[in-house]
């Protein structure tokens, strides 16, 4: 997707961001020099992997090293990970574990819960507010 719509789409963009053709250029040449490592790394950041392979693609990252810097970022991550999750289950109780899991969880649904509903009731006390207001008579 990247490689065939990818760089008009890039180019759009710079535009709507403000950014010359000949500034793109730039950015692309610069993408390229460091493409193996931001695939690479993209395994381990959400949006840079996201993104990571259809820039690649767009900016023409020959394919032969796409493909060796996202499989060398996928074992890395894997081996990284597994590890990880084995070093914590020997250190780290299960029982703890999943109390923590599960209290982390539960946070977030709070944390989601309050900016979703604060807002909402922020607005009907202003509406109601205004709507007191607008009922009132004048002295």
């Amino acid at each position: 997707m990247g490689r065939r719509a990818g760089w008009g789409l890039l180019l759009r963009a710079g535009r709507m961001l403000g950014r010359s053709p000949e500034q793109m250029e730039a950015l692309r040449e610069r993408f390229l020099r460091h493409a193996g490592k931001s695939v690479l790394l993209g395994r381990f950041v959400a949006v840079l992997r996201v993104l990571a392979g259809p820039i690649a693609g767009a900016v023409r990252m020959p394919y032969p090293r796409f493909l060796l810097f996202n499989v060398l970022g996928a074992a890395l991550w894997a081996s990284t990970m597994v590890t990880l999750a084995w070093l914590g289950g020997r250190w780290i109780p299960v029982e703890r574990m999943v109390r923590g899991v599960v209290e982390f969880g539960v946070g977030l649904l709070v944390l989601l819960l309050l900016l979703l509903v604060i807002p909402r009731l922020v607005a009907r006390l202003e509406e109601r507010q205004l709507q007191g207001d607008g009922r009132k008579p004048s002295p």
